[in-house]
């Protein structure tokens, strides 16, 4: 049982710094009154995910824009 914690625990501190970033990106978007989307290019430090579909370049210029 002190085992599976120890191990929980040490997973929680690495991808501790991603989603504290994962939660500030969703609450930016809240309060410039989005509909929070997740695209894993705008977090800094997650490279290699292959989950999610990232956001088109039309996109992202969009979002430069407004």
């Amino acid at each position: 049982m002190a085992l599976m914690a120890i191990t929980n625990l040490m997973a929680l501190l690495l991808i501790g710094k991603i989603s504290i970033a994962v939660l500030n990106d969703y609450e930016e978007q809240k309060k410039a009154g989005k509909d929070p989307v997740f695209y894993a290019s705008r977090i800094k430090g997650l490279e290699n995910v292959d989950g999610w579909n990232d956001e088109s370049e039309e996109t992202k210029e969009k979002r430069k824009d407004a």
